[in-house]
């Protein structure tokens, strides 16, 4: 992606350079004032196309199309920009950190409450069996069940299509990490939503970029 914008930007700028040009050595031909005035004054370019537009048309024609190029490569490349400035942005990054302390801490909580249980029912069963008959009942062993614990574990690009609505993360070639949630998967390229500073943001990451996939799941007892 990044070359291809390189690329298309580098050859919009260049043909908007030439329609200044051309704009530049119509105004000197006019006369020595409106080329000074183009080079130094750019709104002067408007006010001498409108009125030599017969001599401005070629530098104009060829402007618009520079504009045109720039805008169109720009929309193309919206969403890869905005996450671009996004992993630049240190406060989103601070964000996405504090985004993985939450999960971890719900985690937590929800591990140190199954425990708690668990220690209030292991304590009320001896005392039940004691009032029966320490003779005859044997004392209940306290039950204790393993925590669950979640991780990242890697998978193939391919299974993401039955991973909408989980949490992953997409390792790039040149060494970026998008963290986020699944939307959906379309040919070779995931819809990924991730936590931005105001909101949120959507991007797609295309199959071909990616060296490494990652799914926040529960690991296997």
């Amino acid at each position: 992606m990044d070359t291809v914008f390189t690329i298309v930007y580098g050859i919009a700028s260049i043909v908007g350079l030439i329609g200044w040009v051309l704009l530049l050595i119509a105004g000197f031909k006019r006369s020595v004032w409106w080329g000074l005035g183009i080079f130094f004054i750019w709104p002067i370019c408007i006010v001498f196309a409108i009125k030599y537009w017969d001599e401005a048309r070629a530098g104009c024609l060829v402007s618009l199309v520079s504009g045109v190029m720039a805008v169109g490569i720009v929309l193309a490349y919206w969403d890869s920009m905005a996450a671009m400035v996004e992993m630049m942005d240190p406060s989103r990054a601070q964000q996405s950190s504090s985004f993985d302390n939450n999960i971890s801490n719900s985690v937590s909580t929800t591990t140190s409450s199954s425990g708690s249980s668990n220690r209030t029912s292991s304590s009320v069963a001896p005392s039940s069996a004691t009032q029966t008959s320490d003779d005859d009942v044997e004392p209940k062993k306290p039950v204790r069940r393993s925590a669950t614990k979640f991780a990242f574990q890697d998978t193939d690009f391919d299974f993401l299509g039955g991973q909408i609505g989980s949490r992953v993360k997409l390792i790039t070639k040149d060494g970026r990490t998008h963290d986020g949630q699944v939307l959906g998967v379309s040919g070779d390229a995931v819809q990924i939503r991730k936590r931005a500073s105001g909101g949120t943001i959507d991007f797609k990451v295309y199959k071909r970029d990616v060296k490494t996939v990652q799914v926040y799941e529960r690991l296997q007892e």
